[in-house]
């Protein structure tokens, strides 16, 4: 029985781990004041490693601005928070539009950037909440998103 109590405790911790360590890439750069006009260019630019592999960051981008079904497919969460934080970004996936928080108008004009750029990570943040994204075996996915209002 303890074996099993200790087993269970390890998953627990590993997941919860994990779980900070993806949203944690993120918090860690802080949430930008203005636009990051390299962070821009390098979330778009083809031959930036975000876009490298299976599926590059600006195809799955194109797609996820275009396709709203696409977009909830591509919703991946940890699995101790999942029911919650999941249903969390689900419900707010029709705002997106309405807050002009696709991620295309990436631009000094509105203040909207791509930031913390990596091969595995993008985020976006904008006058009214943030996107963060991350390639999870070989595709992309929205690990968390957050409107305000």
């Amino acid at each position: 029985m303890k074996k099993l109590f200790l087993a269970i405790a390890i998953v627990v911790t590993t997941a919860l781990a994990a779980s900070a360590q993806n949203k944690e890439h993120f918090y860690d750069k802080g949430f930008p004041e203005r636009y990051l006009a390299t962070q821009s260019k390098l979330a778009t630019s083809p031959t930036s490693p975000c876009n490298k592999g299976e599926e590059p960051f600006i195809t799955f981008l194109k797609k996820w601005n275009t396709d709203a079904a696409f977009r909830k497919e591509r919703v991946k969460t940890d699995e101790i928070n999942a029911p919650y934080d999941k249903e969390k970004i689900l419900n707010q996936m029709p705002y997106i539009k309405q807050y002009k928080a696709l991620p295309v108008a990436a631009n000094a004009r509105t203040g909207s950037t791509f930031f913390a750029v990596a091969a595995d990570y993008v985020g976006f943040h904008f006058s009214s909440g943030y996107i963060f994204f991350q390639r999870i075996d070989g595709k992309w996915y929205v690990i968390d998103l957050g409107l305000a209002g």
